[in-house]
């Protein structure tokens, strides 16, 4: 098949009769349903050595957008309700607002899964004081030597 018949081809799909269907008459009521096409194509040829080529594609996509209703004289248009749609976009503003709640308020937690405080200001002393101090029980008055770790 060449470029331009699957352009013409394509051509047919889209126009008023894609767009709305035939109209449905029932108990004095009409109905013409409506929906929303769009499309995209392409196609190329080329020379080479091995002889020639060509090639070409199209896609249509198409959904209902709603329908006419005509009814007593007077015409209401009647919106599709996609609920896949309103799914999405749901879902769209609730990451958002994920992120934008992660953005002002910071992280929560360290990668360790605790609290984030402000260090306190306070002056440490050197490791050899910290080996050398002992523990008293408090109430009593009795000093316990601080034992080395236990290895196993």
């Amino acid at each position: 098949m060449d470029v331009q018949e699957i352009l013409d081809e394509a051509r047919k799909g889209i126009g008023a009769k894609g767009v709305y269907a035939e109209p449905i008459v029932q108990n004095g009521m009409t109905v013409i349903p409506a929906a929303s096409i769009s499309g995209g194509g392409g196609g190329g040829t080329g020379d080479s050595a091995q002889g020639r080529g060509g090639g070409g594609g199209f896609g249509v996509r198409s959904r209902p957008t709603g329908a006419w209703v005509i009814e007593d004289g007077v015409v209401r248009w009647k919106p599709a309700f996609d609920l896949n749609r309103i799914i999405l976009g749901a879902q769209i503003v609730a990451l958002a607002g994920v992120f934008a709640a992660r953005a002002i308020f910071g992280p929560a937690r360290t990668s360790r899964g605790r609290r984030r405080l402000p260090r306190p200001n306070v002056p440490r002393p050197p490791v050899r004081a910290l080996r050398r101090r002992r523990r008293s029980i408090p109430g009593v008055g009795m000093t316990l030597p601080q034992l080395p770790p236990i290895r196993r």
